[in-house]
């Protein structure tokens, strides 16, 4: 399956804009599924968009 926007459910998406967005206190379920699905990923500095997340999150939300 390859993944993409419009596969996510809108919590997802939700989720992913959020983090990429740099603000916290994303739903801990989310953010596992997101990490699940390679989209995220726990850092030093905490839960972060991997590079993969970044090539599915649309142009409208960078």
């Amino acid at each position: 399956m390859t993944l993409s926007w419009t596969l996510l459910t809108p919590q997802q998406q939700q989720a992913l804009s959020a983090l990429r967005a740099g603000r916290s206190g994303v739903d801990n379920e989310l953010v596992e599924q997101l990490r699940n699905l390679g989209l995220a990923e726990i850092g030093r500095s905490g839960v972060s968009v991997s590079l993969l997340g970044e090539t599915i999150l649309p142009a409208t939300v960078h």
